[in-house]
């Protein structure tokens, strides 16, 4: 299907060029695509041909009605021996008037007014369908940025969690499903991210066919590929429509927010206003990683990036996502927020370690005696080395009970 799109001939061979995820703009306002549409489409062309046509039938039905007036004159010359005067003159005028144009006349006048009506009503709709048509694309060429924006950062997070997928079966020794199945779904997330940036681009040219604009010169010389790239170049600059590529976008999250020590404590966590490099204005969100709204203990301030709140008495820790908003581009920068102490508002107690508790041992029976940790410890010691990827902290908890109880090692 493609070769036939590219009128390319049976059985020929051809070879796809690398695609750069390139995000089109558009820098004409509104207004200005609305005036360039209403000039340029040949639909409007069309109708303004046809309203002066009717406007010159009025005048033809008006002048019918006029009475005809009909002068001539010639200059004569004869050479018969019988005429007095061999050169003379002759003038004369003719005076008609058709008796029937009077009872016609009017109503033909009335047919071509109102067909000079028809035509401006036609004109007025279909400039009204342009413009529609108008803000239809642009509205559509917004949103399919921002589900291309969307499979983007859907396509970061399938990465990320595929490759922590890999680190985990590497540490924990489990099987390779999992694996199977995350990589399945990065497969999915890269063809949801082509689609959106085909819907994207085909967008992009519904805008070009509203506009009433085509990319290619009448007069171009020049028809190879780089005499068609320099003119369509041309076309772009002078239309005021420019290209703007995501790689060039270079690095947008300047500071990542975990080596800022990102910790909540009694007044709160506040990252740098220099994180992002997005561009001004710049609007700014918080939300868990999974895409899910913050706790209702906790809550982001986004004109002064301060993140606070009042945890459960329960140290813990979050995994969230900062979303920064520029003008045309968009950064995003996950990280791991640590609940202080001083944050829950509450004494600290310090908790002796399991293993400074003391144990009573036979003196007679060597350490190396210890019994060795039943299938279900083991199992316990590889689920410890699992959750110590996501959560190190549950996972020592949980691993100080399992030391005291069974001599697990630590980790």
């Amino acid at each position: 299907e493609l070769a036939q799109l590219m009128g390319l001939m049976p059985g020929q061979q051809f070879q796809l060029a690398k695609v750069e995820y390139i995000i089109p703009e558009v820098a004409m306002n509104i207004s200005l695509m609305e005036n360039t549409a209403l000039l340029s489409r040949p639909e409007l062309m069309e109708t303004r041909y046809q309203k002066r046509i009717n406007q010159s039938e009025v005048r033809a039905a008006l002048l019918s009605m006029m009475p005809n007036l009909n002068f001539t004159a010639s200059a004569n010359s004869d050479d018969s021996d019988y005429q007095k005067y061999n050169d003379y003159v002759e003038m004369g005028a003719q005076v008609s008037y058709n008796l029937m144009s009077a009872f016609s006349g009017p109503k033909n006048r009335d047919v071509a007014k109102a067909s000079v009506d028809v035509a401006e009503a036609q004109r007025l709709a279909m400039a009204m369908a342009v413009v529609s048509q108008v803000h239809i694309a642009n509205m559509n060429f917004a949103q399919a940025r921002q589900e291309y924006a969307v499979a983007e950062d859907y396509l970061s997070v399938s990465k990320r969690l595929t490759k922590q997928t890999r680190d985990a079966q590497r540490v924990a020794k489990f099987g390779e499903l999992e694996v199977i199945r995350q990589e399945a779904s990065l497969l999915l997330a890269q063809m949801r991210r082509d689609i959106a940036f085909a819907e994207l681009q085909n967008s992009f040219g519904t805008i070009y066919a509203s506009v009433g604009l085509d990319i290619l010169p009448n007069n171009v010389r020049d028809m190879s590929i780089n005499g068609l790239s320099s003119a369509i170049s041309n076309s772009l600059q002078t239309w005021g429509l420019k290209y703007k590529s995501v790689m060039a976008a270079g690095n947008r999250v300047r500071k990542p927010i975990s080596k800022q020590n990102p910790v909540l404590g009694a007044n709160g966590f506040t990252f740098a206003a220099d994180t992002f490099a997005v561009g001004q204005p710049v609007a700014y969100s918080v939300g868990m990683q999974n895409g899910t709204r913050l706790p209702d203990w906790l809550s982001f301030d986004p004109a002064t990036r301060k993140i606070s709140g009042r945890p459960p008495k329960k140290q813990m820790q979050l995994s969230l996502r900062a979303i920064a908003q520029g003008p045309e581009i968009r950064a995003t920068d996950s990280f791991i927020l640590q609940i202080g102490n001083s944050a829950q508002n509450a004494p600290k107690t310090k908790k002796p370690a399991p293993i400074a508790k003391p144990i009573a041992k036979p003196a007679a029976k060597p350490v190396s005696a210890a019994p060795k940790p039943a299938a279900t410890d083991r199992q316990a010691y590889r689920f410890i080395q699992a959750k110590a990827l996501s959560n190190r902290t549950a996972a020592r908890k949980f691993a100080d009970g399992i030391i005291a109880k069974t001599g697990l090692p630590t980790f």
